[in-house]
Parts: structure tokens; sequence; C-alpha cells
């Protein structure tokens, strides 16, 4: 079985001083995510609230899925104004809402398609 040496991993080590891994670069994508999600999930709402479909048509549970929305960015925009200090606590939370918010930009164009729909 092989060995690993620092070489092995000098490739990542770099990637994440250096490169998009980076505590900037981590806040940059989130910054990206929040217009692009907002853009989505606001084209849907205003479908939602126009005359074709109405709030008061759409049942409970979509009205929870746009709490929901509300509700993530208002984290996102929390983590992304208090996540400045460079520390090991906030690359944590960078990067485990980089995860959390590339799936929920994965989702947000479903949302726009199904209200779309109606």
């Amino acid at each position: 079985m092989k060995r690993f040496s620092e070489k092995d991993f000098e490739d990542i080590k770099y990637e994440v001083q250096e490169g998009r891994l980076t505590m900037s670069g981590t806040r940059n994508t989130l910054l990206i995510f929040l217009l692009y999600s907002g853009f989505l999930v606001g084209l849907s709402f205003a479908v939602a609230n126009a005359n074709t479909i109405g709030w008061n048509n759409l049942s409970q549970w979509w009205h929870g899925i746009y709490y929901i929305e509300a509700v993530l960015f208002a984290l996102q925009i929390f983590i992304l104004l208090f996540c400045w200090e460079n520390n090991s606590f906030n690359q944590k939370i960078l990067s485990i809402s980089r995860v959390v918010y590339t799936y929920k930009v994965a989702l947000d164009p479903f949302l726009l398609i199904n209200v779309c729909e109606r």
C-alpha cells in the first residue's frame, strides 16, 4: 500500500490557500448564489402573486416552501455579513454553507418551473 507524502497534497494545499476555496473565493461564490437565487425565487414569487395564480390559490405546502426560502435568504445574508474574519471557525461555516447553498441553487429553477406551469 502506498504511503502519501506532503508532495502528494501540494495541489490540494495550493487550491485551499490560493484558489477558489479561499475565504474570499467562498464569500464571492455565496454572493453570486444569493443574487442568482434571489432572481429565480423573486421571479417565481412575482408569478405566484400575479393575477394568473394568486398567492391565496397556492397550497400551504407552497407557502411553506416560500417561507423556507425566506429563512435561507436571511441566513445566507447573515453568513455573508458576519464571516469576514480569517479563522478556522469561519472557514468551516463558509464551507458548509457553500455546500448547502449549492444544493439550494440547483433546486431553485424547479421552483420557478413548477410555479410558472400552474
